[in-house]
């Protein structure tokens, strides 16, 4: 008996970032389950590309650089036209689409401007906002233009992908009162199986004498964007503070380049060199997911201390690894670590107070220490997500009949 291919077309946009990260293993781990999904990719891109086995076609659309004036608006408009024509395109050249995924909130307009397919069949996949607005001096128009769009795109979505129940009720809120509306489907970001392999501790070591850290020195670990709102600079503060009562310290920061931010970047070298620290800061840049792995291993402690996370990947992914995490209380991060330690969430973010959540990480004895160890990574396993993976499946299927 043939099983019917149920064709399935992804919107997004491709990137060094957790929503792309989320969105890839998503596709990765539905093809190794399912023997009757095919997936297309329209990726609209920065210059980032990826060839990726889990597709039947992929067509990028570069980014559009427009000059002033109204640069941003412009660029908006031109990539709405781009997105329309590939999926014109693909859709040409394929026998039919059945269900569409879309994890970039701009590419929801041209899809609904060509009435291809039913509303009921586009899911949002939902990794968390593109801006935040904290105070009055962070609001310019262009925050404003993309806070407006995300909102209507998620208001012309009638099924939305989240990937916690903090995430839900964070949509919840940005389309209230019109979020009842909604049908909202709970997908635990996963865990590639990378994280859980073990390495032998000469590689482990070969590794850390290649990025030239000390063997006698812990590692504090920060993994992801160099961008707003992730805490950097009071995590530096944090690190500095630290260093002056234990040297035996260093600090990874390994980060993607391409989608990081250049002038936070700079601040923090700045502040780095003119604190005299840069021997005991590492920034790693453009990691090869086996070298990512390799990090995770071989640090003591991960810190992050962002302002917003949905159901951050590097929680699950470092706990995987066996490396204890220090986060901010956001997205699911209280419900992760308060199976690990409660001591480890942070009460607020400030760099006093990951100074002090440091300073009971390190002062553990070693056999707790080991048993947080252990527990990290039995807790990571259950956030692998296969099951709630195989009930979307029979949701897809559901949906394409």
């Amino acid at each position: 008996m043939t099983t019917k291919k149920i064709n399935i077309l992804v919107l997004s946009y491709v990137h060094e970032g957790g929503e792309w990260i989320a969105t890839q293993r998503l596709i990765k781990m539905l093809t190794e389950l399912s023997d009757s999904l095919r997936f297309f990719l329209i990726g609209y891109t920065e210059g980032f590309k990826v060839d990726i086995n889990s597709f039947e076609k992929i067509l990028y659309i570069e980014a559009e650089n427009v000059n002033r004036p109204f640069s941003f608006l412009r660029k908006l408009f031109f990539d709405f036209f781009k997105v329309r024509r590939a999926i014109i395109k693909l859709t040409k050249e394929t026998e039919s689409i059945n269900i569409v995924l879309v994890s970039y909130f701009l590419m929801i307009f041209p899809l609904y401007s060509l009435y291809i397919i039913k509303k009921e069949r586009v899911l949002f996949l939902f990794h968390g906002t593109k801006c935040i607005i904290k105070k009055f001096s962070d609001i310019d128009y262009r925050k404003i233009v993309i806070l407006i769009l995300e909102r209507l795109a998620l208001l012309l979505s009638s099924s939305i992908v989240v990937p916690s129940k903090f995430a839900e009720k964070f949509v919840q809120s940005l389309i209230y009162p019109l979020s009842y509306k909604k049908n909202y489907y709970l997908l635990p970001n996963g865990i590639h199986e990378i994280y859980l392999k073990k390495y032998s501790q000469n590689s482990l070591v070969a590794f850390r004498n290649l990025i030239n850290i000390p063997i006698s020195n812990k590692i504090i670990l920060y993994s992801g964007r160099i961008v707003q709102y992730k805490g950097l600079e009071i995590l530096i503060d944090a690190f500095i503070k630290i260093l002056n009562f234990q040297r035996n310290l260093s600090l990874i920061i390994a980060y993607p380049k391409s989608s990081s931010d250049p002038q936070l970047l700079n601040l923090l070298n700045t502040t780095i060199r003119e604190k005299g620290i840069s021997l005991k800061v590492k920034f790693v840049t453009d990691i090869k997911p086996t070298n990512l792995a390799k990090i995770y291993k071989i640090a003591d402690v991960l810190i992050l201390a962002s302002e917003l996370e949905m159901a951050p990947l590097v929680i699950i992914e470092s706990l995987a690894s066996g490396t204890p995490c220090i986060a901010t209380n956001t997205g699911n991060v209280e419900e992760v670590l308060s199976q690990v330690d409660p001591n480890l969430i942070l009460k607020d973010k400030t760099s006093d107070e990951i100074l002090y959540k440091l300073e009971y990480f390190f002062s553990l004895p070693k056999i707790k220490l080991q048993t947080m160890i252990n527990n990290s990574k039995k807790i990571a396993q259950k956030y692998s997500s296969i099951k709630s993976t195989k009930t979307f499946i029979q949701m897809l299927e559901s949906l394409a009949v």
